[in-house]
């Protein structure tokens, strides 16, 4: 099995509707140490994308996806949910996290990656991660430092389809 992560920076990050909210939700600094977002207040909830050019074939073998990591530091702002897509066509979605606040940029543990049955993909991956900006602090932030995505092959399927492969080529071989 061949396996692959591919990582982004977090200053990759970016506010759906950015515009849409210019007085309540502001993107504080893009900097070596992520992207940093945060509210005065008035923004409850807002999404962000995180995209990843992504491989579909490795040595004649489909990819799949099997985890994803955010690295991310919050104050007074929880990430409740994550969904996946590949392309247009949603392959995993984890609508009621727990405990996805705090620093959480040292490390993978609980509340900063996603383990789920794996997923053939055939286009690139976009992570949306929703934020509820509801902490009793007045000025709510969030910062994206990284994120990531594991991917494999199932390579081991390799030494069994070449037996395979042996076996009709000398079924159908010209016999003297």
């Amino acid at each position: 099995m061949a396996e692959t992560r591919v990582w982004v920076h977090g200053i990759a990050v970016e506010a759906r509707f950015p515009l849409a909210f210019p007085e309540s939700l502001s993107l504080q600094e893009r900097t070596e140490a992520g992207a940093f977002f945060s509210t005065s207040g008035s923004v409850v909830s807002h999404s962000f994308y995180l995209s990843f050019p992504s491989p579909t074939i490795l040595n004649d073998f489909s990819m799949r996806l099997r985890r994803v990591f955010i690295r991310y530091e919050t104050n007074g702002a929880t990430i409740k949910r994550v969904r996946i897509f590949d392309g247009p066509t949603l392959v995993a979605d984890f609508p009621n996290l727990i405990g996805w606040s705090g620093n959480h940029n040292n490390g993978f543990d609980a509340s900063n990656q996603l383990i789920f049955s794996p997923q053939s993909i055939s286009n690139s991956i976009l992570i949306v991660v929703e934020v509820d900006f509801d902490g009793p602090s007045f000025n709510k932030t969030i910062r994206f430092s990284s994120a990531g995505i594991q991917l494999f092959t199932d390579e081991l399927l390799r030494p069994i389809i070449r037996l395979i492969m042996r076996f009709f080529e000398r079924l159908f071989e010209p016999r003297p």
